[in-house]
């Protein structure tokens, strides 16, 4: 039996297993992760979007001089 249709019999019978709710201190946890990968993901998209700014800059100044 295939994990599909194992899960779709789970489904059917109404045997799947209920998730566990973590507790306030576990969530502020994964909280405090997730906003720590978050922020050097943000610190990621500023500086490429700093290069990508200077790229565009140095472009029009090119563009402006061959003129």
């Amino acid at each position: 039996m295939n994990k599909d249709t194992r899960k779709g019999i789970d489904t059917a019978l109404g045997t799947r297993k209920k998730k566990r709710k973590k507790g306030a201190k576990a969530q502020a946890k994964q909280n405090r992760r997730h906003i720590g990968a978050l922020t050097e993901q943000m610190e990621q998209l500023t500086q490429q979007v700093s290069a990508l700014t200077s790229t565009v800059s140095d472009h029009r100044k090119d563009s402006a001089a061959s003129r």
